[in-house]
């Protein structure tokens, strides 16, 4: 059976497994925004599986430079979507 970790948990496991440093509060703040790991909720106590947090770690974006990130229109500094 799978365990479901909580956002401590999460944190400290995202952080030991692949190097990336998110505190439990900066993953509940992405539950709100978007763009973290995938969770369910188990009554109102949101969890996550290892599956989905390896795949949103592995899955992050990389940027070679400042230039290749994405502006607020969706567009780099290059102007490439």
């Amino acid at each position: 059976m799978a365990k479901w970790h909580t956002s401590a948990e999460a944190s400290e496991y995202l952080k030991d497994t692949h190097g990336v440093e998110i505190t439990p509060r900066k993953l509940r703040d992405k539950r709100t925004q978007g763009g973290g790991p995938r969770y369910t909720r188990f009554g109102n106590s949101p969890r996550y599986s290892k599956a989905d947090l390896n795949d949103w770690a592995e899955n992050l974006a990389t940027f070679e430079s400042t230039a290749e990130e994405p502006t607020r229109n969706g567009e780099n500094a290059r102007g490439a979507a």
